[in-house]
């Protein structure tokens, strides 16, 4: 046997002793509920008298209670009728007589329902250890072997012996109580024995007294909230290693040969007495302890409000409280630390700082993980450290909001029960005073050992930036270590400053001059290090450490900076965050320039991760600093296209280096507000204004192709708003200039392109039209303009998607027909122009598609191999190019398609795995790449109906499962886009369908509700939406389906109500498009259901309705094969003949 440790000391604190009134052991009890007990039955029972035994009971434990109470029985099993062994379930309950202080102060066990999951199983009872001798209570194992046909839990190898009788089972993989110790297979051996179920208490099994079932829910209930209340006592029982890293270090500051004095200000050096904030502390414990497996909640301030030292506070009194407490920050390695934490199944506290520097859908998968390994007993609560939201006008947001978009049920549950966030008050006058003369003596105490008892001179706090904890603490810092007052003309950050550097001047290099030393610990401040190459490289932006004179004076200043202050890097930032953002802004506007030329070499280090801290710094200081918005607007403008070509590439990534979107979330932190506004000022202001604005429009709408790829849709819309605002009015200002006509068109393809993708189906129509107009302008006055000509067809291209997504096939054929035309001719004309050639590949490609749509397998392969030939050349001759080989995967997955319906399926296997393959291989280098996640997703589609046609249906159903949890992380990525929602639906309705076929009715269903409950959200949300309403009608089509079959061949109120929804979507949809022949198809096929089921009159409606809908295409030779046999049916068949 194996399994986790159990502690029988502390399992035998929730243990009785159950003796006869009159003297002698009975057996044994546990508590299930305050001031209840129960046992098996047959321990009560007196046989010669026929009767239950007056008893009395006491704890096993003496610290729990060493003086019995009478206990009255109150519930029993039936007693047995002319058999030795009670029958199932053999329980009683007692009710203890409240006569002494334990009786309300017991401990109660957890107690679950079900069978014990492995073979361990542990109990604590009272066998004899010898015969006829006294019992002190023993510890017992055994092994779970199975369930009798009557109920009872069969044991074996271990020794159930008389006195173990009513003892309570313990699995330890369930960490909780499953069952009641009843009888013995062997008193002298170890073959084990009986026990009854916890379940039996619940109602769960045949058999049990209605009386016993109703006290046992009640008393199962009450133990529950008994144990929620103080969770650590049964914690102990079953205890958990925690590994040593993850222990918290509260040591707080200790003063050593090399400490600093802003070490005394860190929030976790715990200098000053954590004051003014007992009630929220008690606040937030109440939250913390709350009887529910998992809340998020947001602490929200300024910088310097003390919402790390209140989180710090919080996990200290809830690690006395046998929490597991956690940080985090944006450093820390998430994914990693998330596993750490998630599986160990204790109470856990996690704090999350700088959130504003973390992905959305990082969060996202940080909070599912931890949700998913979250219960009442082992609950997760997430604290997430934020400056006020409001101050970040593209970067925060509510984070919460953000991430509940994308969230499944159970996740967007927890969110929308997290409430509002507790905003980190500031401090009244009275309140400041207390803090300052608290903090003085704390920190002449912690520096200088001084143990200060006259009155501290308070001096005057009245001013508003006091409102701030920390400008109390920067005060109050000052003067302990100067010993006299302030001079008032300069801010205590900034006097704070100079007592660290009194600190960083005895130790730096002689040879580096005060403000080089300044400097050097502000680029480190802003940019860190993790290497000496890093090191040496950040401090040659230093005008004093450049060049290889100066290699030796680098490699002492980098030994030096090393020393200073400890964290995840070699080399760390000042700290507290204040006091580093005051320290940067001071030594850049310290520099002639304002210090745009250093921030702009910090910003072109080689090292990106450098960039993005330097980023994630910067977006925090414009907020609190307005007089630093002029310098990072200028470091930003002169560097912004190469930031945006390095966050491209870094958000690419590898198939070694997955990609990262660090540099990529920086700038869309900084790219709004007074940042931006500045950056524009700034180029209009430049020799060549117009180009400058056109330029910064560029970088606007490249970050926001990187935002839209990692599925931030609303982030990408606005920094495309933002380019589109830019060339408006460029465009208003030069009406004949085509360049920035052409430009203007570009943002209008892209909003529209976006809007597509969020099924704002009108509005991506606006777009592409306004687009489309000015191109047609610039195609009329340049006709031999291959690249004006080039823009028209990707406007038309999306123009005629559009047509297609609303069924109109044959006018979107049209234009895709001309969209073909001029990209034949573009190639002829330019033959080695590799954007023609991939254009040309893309025409064929969706042209393959209409004709396979259309039944014209024959042309769809000639146009897909005419693709495929295209993309196979442009990827031979550029193997990096991940556009060229996502290409490739597209045709492979597309001649899959083709081979499939063609039912040459060793053919379509062989398409499909190649096309997973590089599929596979694109997602790894960016997993966080939208669009390599969703081709990964139909994969799997593809694959997955490939083994549903011919192979297994285990691995079908693997397969869709995988393609479902792709597609399901694809909405939390990025909720509004069309595309990913109905794939997610799609994968619901494969998976049901594969239950039906193998007959498994009950799980089909539940496949198609949880299809059917997500299409209706998402047609809430987007109620014009005709996706959802085709997809929706099909789920309604699927469960009747279900419900006639289960009626077996009677008429099923159920089927008929369920077939009659999918009719009303399937009209509601022809009628707004009556053009479309698909959606006449599917009417027609909902009608032929609901025919089935209807009545006469019903039916005879029902046929002729469809009928009319396929006779309107009748002629047109747009009808399907299955349409037309089905018209065939609808004319000669009556609608209740077996063929239906």
């Amino acid at each position: 046997m194996s399994g986790a440790a159990v502690n029988s000391r502390q399992l035998r604190r929730h243990v009785v002793r159950v003796d006869a009134l009159a003297g002698g052991l009975l057996g044994s009890g546990f508590f299930i509920a305050p001031g209840w007990v129960v046992t098996a039955a047959h321990v009560l029972f007196d046989r010669a008298r026929g009767d239950f035994h007056k008893v009395v009971v006491t704890p096993a434990a003496g610290d729990v209670g060493d003086v019995a109470v009478r206990a009255d029985v109150v519930a029993s099993s039936e007693v047995p009728d002319g058999t030795a062994l009670w029958p199932f379930p053999d329980l009683a309950l007692l009710r203890l007589h409240d006569s002494e202080p334990w009786v309300s102060r017991h401990p109660c066990v957890w107690a679950a329902n079900g069978e014990p999951l492995g073979d361990d199983c542990h109990a604590y009872g009272f066998p004899p250890r010898e015969l006829r001798g006294p019992s002190y209570g023993a510890p017992a194992r055994f092994a779970f072997e199975g369930v009798d046909g009557d109920g009872f839990f069969r044991l074996k190898l271990g020794q159930a012996a008389p006195g173990l009788s009513g003892a309570p089972l313990l699995c330890p993989t369930r960490r909780a109580v499953v069952g009641v110790m009843t009888g013995t297979r062997d008193r002298s051996s170890d073959l084990g024995g009986w026990a009854a179920p916890i379940s039996a208490l619940l109602g769960e099994m045949p058999g049990v007294p209605d009386e016993l079932i109703h006290h046992g829910r009640s008393l199962v209930r009450q133990g529950t909230e008994a144990v929620l209340a103080d969770r650590s006592t049964w914690h102990a029982v079953v205890p958990v290693t925690v590994p040593e890293e993850l222990w918290p270090d509260w040591d707080g500051f200790q003063r050593e040969r090399n400490s600093l004095p802003a070490e005394m200000l860190l929030a976790d050096s715990r200098v000053v007495p954590y004051r003014l904030r007992d009630e929220d502390l008690r606040r937030a414990v109440r939250w913390c302890e709350q009887p529910t497996a998992m809340e998020v909640w947001r602490f929200a301030g300024v910088g310097g409000a003390g919402k790390t030292r209140h989180a710090i506070e919080l996990c200290r009194v809830m690690a006395q409280r046998d929490w597991l407490v956690v940080r985090w920050t944006e450093l820390t390695a998430l994914p990693a630390a998330v596993q750490d934490v998630a599986g160990l199944p204790l109470p856990r506290l996690i704090v999350i700082d700088y959130v504003e520097a973390i992905a959305v859908d990082t969060l996202r998968s940080l909070l599912d993980k931890l949700r998913a390994h979250a219960t009442p007993l082992a609950p997760v609560r997430v604290v997430f450290l934020t400056r006020t939201a409001a101050a970040y006008p593209l970067g925060g947001g509510d984070v919460l909001r953000e991430i509940g978009k994308g969230a499944g049920p159970a996740l967007r549950k927890v969110l929308n029960s997290s409430g509002d966030a507790v905003a980190i008050r500031r401090i009244s006058l009275p309140e400041r005073r207390e803090l300052y003369e608290a903090a003085f003596r704390a920190f002449r105490r912690a520096w200088l050992g001084e143990e200060l008892t006259p009155p501290v001179p308070v001096p005057d706090l009245a001013s508003k930036r006091y409102e701030v904890p920390l400008e109390v603490l920067l005060e109050a810092f000052d003067r302990a270590l100067s010993g006299s007052p302030a001079t008032r003309d300069r801010p205590p950050v900034d006097r704070a400053l100079d007592h660290e550097a009194r600190y960083w001047n005895s130790r730096a290099p002689a040879a580096l001059s005060e403000g080089a030393r300044r400097a050097a610990v502000a680029v480190a401040t802003l940019a860190g290090a993790e290497t000496d190459e890093q090191a040496d490289a950040l401090l040659r932006v230093l005008p004093e450490l450049r060049g290889g004179a100066r290699a030796a004076l680098r490699g002492e200043t980098a030994a030096w900076l090393s020393e200073l202050y400890a964290g995840a890097l070699h080399i760390n930032p000042v700290r507290p965050d204040l006091l580093g953002e005051a320290l940067v802004a001071e030594v850049l506007a310290g520099q002639r320039d304002g210090g745009r030329e250093l921030l702009g070499a910090v910003l072109g280090l080689d090292d990106g991760a450098q960039v993005a801290r330097s980023l994630d710094l910067l977006a925090r200081l414009v907020v609190t600093n307005a007089a630093v918005v002029g310098c990072v607007a200028a470091a930003l403008f002169d560097r912004h296209r190469q930031l945006v070509e390095r966050a491209e590439t870094r958000a690419e990534g590898t198939a070694d280096r997955p990609g990262k979107l660090d540099l990529a979330i920086g700038l869309q932190r900084l790219l709004g507000g007074a940042v931006d506004t500045r950056m524009e000022e700034l180029a209009r202001a430049a020799p060549a204004g117009d180009v400058e604005l056109l330029e910064l429009s560029v970088s606007y709408s490249r970050i926001g192709d990187l935002a839209r790829n990692s599925g931030q849709s609303e982030r990408a819309e606005r920094l495309y708003g933002r380019g589109l605002s830019i060339r408006k009015r460029l465009s208003r200002a030069h009406p004949d200039d085509d360049r920035l006509a052409r430009e203007l068109s570009i943002s209008y393809n892209k909003l529209g392109r976006l809007a597509f993708r969020l099924g704002q189906i009108e509005r991506a129509r606006g777009l592409y039209e306004k687009g489309l107009a000015i191109r047609e302008r610039l195609v009329s006055r340049h006709p031999d303009d291959s690249d004006l000509a080039r823009d028209y067809t990707v406007s038309l291209d999306g123009l005629a998607e559009l047509t297609r997504e609303a069924g109109d096939s044959w006018r979107a054929e049209r234009r895709y027909r001309e969209v073909l035309a001029i990209r034949v001719r573009l190639c002829a004309e330019d033959p080695a122009n590799t954007t023609y050639a991939r254009d040309l590949s893309i025409s064929y490609d969706v042209l393959g598609d209409l004709a396979m749509e259309a039944g014209r397998p024959g042309e769809a392969r000639r146009l897909y191999e005419q693709g495929h030939r295209i993309r196979e050349r442009l990827w031979r001759d550029d193997r990096e190019n991940t556009t060229y080989a996502r290409d490739l995967s597209n045709s492979y997955h597309r001649l899959g398609e083709l081979a499939f319906e063609a039912g040459w399926f060793s053919e379509a296997q062989r398409h499909y795995e190649r096309a997973l393959e590089i599929r596979q291989r694109l997602h790894a280098s960016q997993p966080r790449n939208t669009l390599f996640a969703h081709d990964l997703v139909v994969s799997y589609g593809g694959l997955g109906e490939l083994a549903a046609r011919e192979g297994p249906l285990d691995e079908a159903e693997r397969l869709y499962q995988l393609g479902l949890a792709v597609a399901e992380d694809l909405l939390a990525a990025e909720p509004r886009d069309v595309s990913f929602a109905r794939d997610g639906l799609f994968f619901y309705l494969w998976l049901g369908d594969l239950a039906l076929r193998r007959r498994r009715n009950p799980e089909a269903a539940q496949f198609y509700r949880l299809g059917r409950s997500r299409a209706e959200r998402l047609l809430a949300g987007e109620p014009d939406n005709p996706s959802f309403a085709r997809i929706l009608a099909t789920f309604y089509e699927r469960l009747g389906m279900v419900a006639l079959d289960a009626a077996a061949g009677a008429i099923s109120v159920d089927a008929e109500t369920l077939f009659s929804a999918a009719v009303h979507f399937r009209r509601g949809l022809w009628v707004r498009d009556q053009g479309s022949v698909e959606l006449a198809e599917e009417l027609a096929g909902s009608l032929r259901w609901y025919s089935r089921v209807a009545d006469q009159a019903g039916s005879e409606r029902a046929i002729a309705e469809a009928r009319e809908a396929l006779e309107l295409f009748e002629g047109s030779g747009s009808l399907s094969r299955s349409a037309r046999d089905l018209l065939d049916q609808l004319r000669q068949s009556h609608p209740r003949d077996d063929q239906w």
